[in-house]
């Protein structure tokens, strides 16, 4: 996912969190020191909306991070790691941790925030030979996996440090992609808090939706860029809201 997409997430995830979570988060989110990178956040991820986008910022640390390498032709059994799915596991050990330091658990947070929304991108989970969609070309020089990003180009970035009018967007398309998704219609699904999971549910959208109706070197239809907006709206929403129950469950 791209920033905003990242920040759609956490925004979704924000309003089904329970108070105590909220007061967790915040309080962890304005911690700016992150001793495994060794990188201090900056005002470009420094709050409850952008935290998740703090380790896109520190590449190239962490960067073999964000991805699960399923080839896409075989019969989708998840390599072995480290890929997102165990570094995932990781950081929420961090933070179940009591022994575990403030700074750590402020790290470990800003992870899980970005590492739920890269799992619930079908491109962060498979590869079909092109560097899970970076090297299959659209016209001009977008990427496959640029315009799953973005969710399907409908997610503009906004400059950050966030100004008001800035997160005013970012709540209202969140609000929005709640309203398309609902919780009670997806309570089910945002139960499953497995990362494995995810990341094979994100395999099998690639199979069906993703790299069917599109060819390299065009621009993709309208019906095949309102399927990737729909299918990244949906996983932005149940991004978010298995995001809130893992954070409720650990911030209890």
């Amino acid at each position: 996912m791209n920033a905003m997409g990242h920040m759609l997430v956490a925004r979704v995830a924000w309003d089904k969190l329970t108070p105590t979570a909220q007061a967790a988060v915040e309080k962890l989110n304005a911690n700016p020191h992150n001793p495994g990178a060794g990188k201090d956040c900056s005002d470009q991820d420094n709050d409850v909306f952008s935290a998740s986008t703090w380790m896109d910022n520190v590449r190239p640390t962490y960067k073999e991070m964000h991805f699960v390498n399923t080839p896409l032709d075989g019969d989708g059994t998840l390599p072995a790691g480290p890929n997102s799915i165990t570094f995932l596991n990781q950081n929420l050990g961090v933070l179940r941790d009591p022994k575990a330091s403030e700074d750590e658990k402020a790290e470990a947070l800003r992870i899980t925030e970005h590492l739920v929304g890269d799992l619930h991108m079908p491109l962060h989970n498979s590869d079909n030979h092109d560097h899970g969609g970076n090297g299959f070309k659209l016209n001009g020089h977008e990427s496959l996996h640029s315009f799953w990003d973005s969710g399907g180009k409908q997610w503009t970035n906004v400059k950050r440090p966030l100004n008001g009018p800035a997160k005013d967007q970012v709540i209202k398309m969140a609000a929005q992609i709640e309203n398309q998704y609902p919780m009670e219609k997806y309570r089910i699904d945002a139960s499953n808090l497995k990362p494995e999971d995810w990341s094979r549910e994100g395999w099998q959208m690639s199979k069906d939706d993703v790299y069917e109706g599109v060819t390299q070197g065009q621009a993709p239809s309208p019906e095949y860029t309102e399927r990737a907006r729909n299918d990244m709206n949906r996983e932005a929403a149940l991004g978010g809201y298995r995001l809130a129950n893992l954070l409720n469950d650990i911030f209890q």
